[in-house]
């Protein structure tokens, strides 16, 4: 487990960022559906033990949302890293809901799938002839399809007018062709957790 920032920050109609959907400029609506340019940004990782390291990326394309209610939305976008060449487009489908209890308490919830191309596939969990030559994994060229299925909870208390604590936790499970990987198989981790305990502010 490791420790991970939590935040959601919104300007009026037009601009919203989190640390689950990163950043994104609402361009054009139709009745409470609405969509526009989204940059999402990752750390670096480790592919696997012989196989490199993945560079930290920041992803641009797409995000739809439908406000179903004031406080639940369903959403869906896709994009491709950005100056890096071949990664492939990733995908995500999902709801999130962001809620106060009482005056003191408040909430996140969300769960979303992740999926991506047969080139997003192949360079996070493929194996290449070359890598198979050189280490104990055997060549592997994975399909288009799942990458994983997650869900956050994340709860907060207001302990002035606007500082909080909040705790939370994400779990996410590798799925599909990702889950396929000789990686997961020799050492790799389908469960996947991050944690947070902290302060927060609320503007």
């Amino acid at each position: 487990m490791t420790a991970a920032p939590f935040y959601i920050l919104g300007w009026g109609d037009r601009f919203d960022l989190d640390s689950f959907n990163g950043a994104t400029l609402w361009v054009a609506s139709i009745g409470d559906v609405k969509l526009g340019p989204n940059l999402t940004y990752a750390p670096g990782i480790d592919k696997a033990p012989g196989l490199g390291h993945i560079c930290a990326r920041a992803t641009l394309g797409g995000r739809v949302e439908w406000d179903v209610t004031q406080w639940f939305d369903v959403f869906a976008g896709a994009g491709s890293e950005v100056l890096v060449p071949n990664r492939g487009i990733s995908g995500n489908l999902g709801a999130e809901a962001l809620y106060e209890v009482k005056s003191s308490w408040y909430g996140y919830s969300g769960a979303r799938l992740i999926g991506g191309n047969a080139h997003y596939q192949a360079n996070y969990f493929g194996v290449s002839s070359a890598e198979a030559e050189q280490g104990p994994y055997p060549a592997y060229s994975p399909a288009a399809g799942l990458v994983e299925a997650a869900i956050d909870q994340y709860v907060g208390y207001r302990l002035t007018g606007h500082w909080g604590a909040v705790a939370g936790l994400s779990y996410a499970r590798i799925m599909g062709p990702a889950a396929g990987s000789p990686t997961m198989a020799l050492g790799g981790k389908r469960d996947q957790w991050i944690y947070g305990v902290f302060l927060g502010y609320q503007f």
